[in-house]
């Protein structure tokens, strides 16, 4: 809200509210024009008209979208506005202009108020009529309007926070709770799903949970195992389904952990989980990767995140370019990936150590700058290849580099040390000399 958000908040929700998608074109006839929508298939597509150049003068066209599943809802938003407040543009809960409207009719004035955006709506059932009144009016900026669609319904089991166990058989789906209205605010849903006869595999197809200044508010995270005790593969939120959309666990079992916080809240996730038999599962199951090293893998950037058992931290900003990483700038058309695995660790970690594509922390607190590689193995020593750096115990002095300016002080003490004992042999050489004279002296 306005103590977390500010002005960005505005942008955040309504420019940045569906996936970006490939547009189809809405063609205008004399009767309804049809859109059929198959939650199963295509939950979500973006919609333009006309393709290209002005929309016809004094014309009506008609648009009825419309779920296949009878108990779907449809979630939908308008962007690029540039149809003229002469003609009117409105959105009927239902199958024709007789159905309620919702809200108000969409157009803009002049060509510099153009371009905004109508918050996003719900329907009431599986149906929403579109309708355009042209009038004879012929303006430049007349060039219409696009609208993105989310249909689907709440599969979430999850009416207040609760755990739920579910053994598999066959492929299910899983929502956030109200999809694909907004999830509501302080909710807490934990499903383990079992599969006795190999592994349980987990595949995004919407995701639009609350990512803010690079830190999730809200996020759907999965475990390696039959609890929230077990090893993070991943935590996940953001505007968009990540690059690497599908985790499989490497057992029997998968938890899926979707949390919302006290404030901003938004569409919310559409996902699958399908059991798959061992044969049809690779040595690599936990991340889709054979890679053993924590990945950070995203559409557009990241930022630090913590597990439950270890804590990593990934770069600030990370961008995923044909399985490479790269930093970058945030943004929040974003979606936060945080591949996690226990397999590089070999103590319990209590602080961050950052590196190029994963930090670990020791039980003793390393402190690195700018190193591009660092390994930390125990909870005594840091293992580097490029750049001396230091190591601070919080319970050990501190313990200089080979660059530290205390060699100086070493050097200089030690070469005192040379000049005081050659003066005192000097000094001895000298004096036995003198009484050797003396005896010399009293002989004869």
């Amino acid at each position: 809200m306005a103590d977390r958000h500010g002005t960005a908040l505005p942008l955040l929700i309504f420019i940045s509210m569906f996936q970006p998608s490939l547009s189809d074109t809405l063609t205008c006839t004399s009767s309804v024009s049809t859109i059929n929508l198959n939650p199963s298939t295509d939950p979500y597509k973006t919609y333009k008209y006309p393709a290209t150049g002005l929309y016809p003068r004094t014309t009506t066209c008609k648009w009825l979208f419309q779920a296949t599943d009878a108990s779907s809802r449809i979630t939908f938003e308008v962007t690029s506005i540039y149809v003229d407040c002469g003609d009117t543009l409105k959105f009927h809960d239902g199958t024709s202009s007789s159905a309620s409207a919702i809200g108000s009719s969409v157009c803009c004035s002049s060509s510099s108020s153009c371009g905004s955006s109508k918050p996003p709506a719900t329907t009431t059932g599986n149906s929403l009529f579109l309708q355009l009144d042209s009038d004879g009016t012929d303006n430049s900026y007349e060039t219409g309007f696009t609208v993105t669609v989310v249909v689907g319904k709440d599969e979430s089991n999850c009416s207040a926070s609760g755990t739920f166990n579910v053994n598999l058989a066959s492929t299910l789906t899983l929502t956030s709770p109200q999809f694909p209205d907004k999830y509501p605010i302080s909710r807490n849903c934990t499903y383990t799903y079992t599969y006795s006869n190999g592994n349980v595999q987990f595949e995004f197809i919407y995701m639009k949970v609350e990512l803010y200044s690079g830190t999730c508010f809200d996020s759907v995270e999965i475990f390696n195992g039959s609890s929230t005790s077990s090893p993070l593969i991943a935590k996940v939120c953001g505007d968009t389904v990540p690059a690497q959309n599908i985790f499989t666990s490497s057992g029997t079992s998968l938890t899926i952990k979707f949390s919302s916080d006290g404030q901003e809240t938004k569409t919310g996730f559409l996902a699958r989980v399908t059991p798959v038999d061992q044969t049809a599962v690779s040595s690599s199951v936990t991340t889709g990767s054979s890679s053993s090293e924590p990945s950070t893998v995203n559409d557009s950037s990241t930022t630090t995140e913590t597990s439950t058992q270890q804590q990593y931290e990934t770069s600030e900003t990370t961008t995923q370019i044909q399985g490479e990483m790269t930093t970058s700038l945030p943004t929040e058309s974003t979606t936060k990936v945080i591949n996690l695995q226990s397999t590089t660790i070999k103590e319990k970690t209590t602080e961050g150590v950052t590196s190029r594509t994963t930090t670990v922390a020791d039980t003793t607190k390393t402190e690195v700058t700018s190193q591009p590689t660092l390994t930390v193995g125990d909870t005594t020593k840091a293992d580097v290849t490029s750049r001396p750096i230091s190591v601070r115990d919080n319970n050990s002095p501190f313990i200089a580099d080979s660059t530290d300016s205390n060699g100086g002080v070493i050097a200089a003490g030690v070469t005192v040390a040379l000049v005081v004992i050659a003066l005192f042999v000097a000094g001895g050489v000298i004096l036995f000399k003198k009484k050797k004279k003396r005896s010399i002296d009293i002989y004869d």
